[in-house]
């Protein structure tokens, strides 16, 4: 969440938002929570290439394997936790 300007913060701090707000981001701090899959990085190696960026395709009329750019990752070889959605 993005607050721009000082007049939208005075508006949410006689609304009582800015305080349930500040609240919720105190609790955050104090206790986070860390997911058991990728430990709170919200990342994990791709399940598809096991991070080399590269998957392997198998052309069917012949038995010669091609290297292809991994589609299921990002450009590190990770993808977004399932569990917490990072």
């Amino acid at each position: 969440m993005v607050i721009l300007g000082a007049e939208k913060i005075l508006l949410m701090n006689e609304s009582g938002e800015l305080q349930d707000l500040l609240t919720k981001i105190e609790q955050r701090v104090q206790h986070p929570q860390e997911c058991p899959s990728c430990g709170g990085f919200g990342f994990l190696p791709c399940s598809a290439c096991h991070g080399s960026k590269m998957s392997v395709f198998r052309n069917c009329f012949t038995d010669s394997f091609k290297a292809l750019k991994c589609t299921a990752c990002n450009e590190n070889g990770l993808q977004r936790c399932r569990s917490c959605a990072g």
